[in-house]
């Protein structure tokens, strides 16, 4: 009886321990309250909890901050990758396009002339496409991304109807790029769209 009970705890510790580690955690923070202009990006505090303060491992922020309401370029880092995102044309304010380091990105919303451009979004990245998809939960705004296969992540607001916060649970195997991408556009349009 000891032993059995022994391969199951075994069994069950192995099985949470493969599950935890397949997945990474992110949060982007405001740094500035009442202010979309720069966001902070922190890695998962639960491997680190000793530590009081953490320190970001990524940005994005408004390229031009002192001009009033620009919000078409942006500086990213990530680590010790920098790059840009900017709308990839003037009279289309829901068309992007995002460098980071040798990596391009096209960001738009997935249906042709989409009026509300938080819902559903198209991101195309080394030939394939992937969907950002937003749904709504009593207070929550929650995007997930994912492909004809696979779900890679999900990101929504820490806390109801507060929208400075945000969680990110990401498949480990999730390139980087894709993680930026949709952290910038769940922030970009969480705040730019009615909640």
């Amino acid at each position: 009886m000891q032993n059995a009970l022994f391969k199951v705890c075994i069994f069950i510790f192995f099985h949470i321990g493969i599950c935890l580690h397949g997945q990474q955690k992110f949060f982007l923070s405001q740094t500035y309250n009442n202010s979309i202009s720069e966001w902070e990006i922190y890695p998962d505090t639960l491997k680190n909890p000793e530590d009081d303060y953490l320190t970001a491992i990524g940005t994005i922020q408004v390229r031009w901050p002192f001009e009033k309401d620009n919000y078409s370029e942006w500086q990213i880092r990530f680590g010790d990758k920098t790059g840009s995102i900017r709308q990839r044309w003037n009279n289309k304010s829901n068309e992007w396009e995002m460098r980071l380091g040798e990596s391009y990105l096209y960001l738009s919303p997935k249906w042709p002339n989409q009026m509300d451009a938080s819902d559903d979004w198209l991101i195309q990245f080394k030939d394939k496409n992937y969907s950002l998809e937003l749904s709504r939960e009593n207070g929550f705004k929650i995007y997930t991304l994912s492909d004809l296969e696979s779900t890679y992540a999900e990101i929504y607001n820490e806390f109801f109807m507060e929208f400075t916060d945000f969680i990110c649970e990401v498949n480990q195997s999730t390139p980087e790029e894709l993680v930026l991408s949709m952290l910038f556009l769940s922030m970009y349009y969480t705040h730019l769209t009615p909640r």
